[in-house]
């Protein structure tokens, strides 16, 4: 299976000083790379074939709202945003820990990416 990426972003302006924008990306499923296969209970072991298992699909939607006042020498920009509004739950292999030489069993950790992030902010511009 080959991987396929995709993202797509839109802007609007409500107001000339109110900026509301958001980001969509896609990734399909990457290969947990090295020599891994899993069985049906889930547990992990050493395989003959390379990137024979994928993690799960990539999905992430990011949302912002800019507000701007513009004074005489400056200008103050006050932001909220959502990273990963939709909660989805993206993994990544974080480490591969050991393997059994004798039952052929891997220690794989994988983690969740991050899940919904809301922060806000305050721009300062001279």
């Amino acid at each position: 299976m080959r991987p396929s990426n995709d993202s797509s972003s839109s802007r609007a302006l409500p107001r000339p000083s109110v900026n509301v924008s958001g980001k969509w990306a896609f990734g399909s499923s990457t290969p947990l790379p090295g020599f891994f296969r899993k069985d049906a209970t889930g547990l992990y072991y050493i395989a003959a074939g390379r990137n024979e298992i994928r993690l799960s699909d990539y999905q992430r939607l990011d949302l912002r709202v800019d507000k701007s006042l513009v004074f005489d020498r400056w200008k103050l920009t006050i932001y909220g945003e959502l990273i990963n509004a939709t909660n989805h739950k993206n993994y990544r292999m974080s480490s591969y820990n050991s393997a059994d030489s004798r039952t052929g069993r891997a220690s794989v950790s994988i983690d969740r990416v991050f899940p919904i992030l809301p922060s806000g902010g305050i721009m300062v511009e001279f």
